[in-house]
């Protein structure tokens, strides 16, 4: 369902935010692991069946 190229790219500005609070020499091994962790999640994510705005409004009414 979610696409780790689109996801990283959501998340891209959230992640240079965390970097910029950390040292300069353990930005890019942070960065991979901030990287690896989320798309390490996206199958749990999937699972959930979360329902989309759409989805919910159906429900609702």
């Amino acid at each position: 369902m979610y696409n780790s190229v689109e996801v990283l790219d959501i998340l891209k500005p959230k992640i240079k935010s965390v970097l910029n609070k950390t040292n300069f020499q353990e930005r890019e091994n942070l960065e991979q692991e901030l990287k690896l962790k989320v798309l390490s999640k996206l199958p749990d994510i999937d699972k959930l069946n979360i329902p989309d705005f759409f989805e919910l409004l159906s429900k609702e009414l």
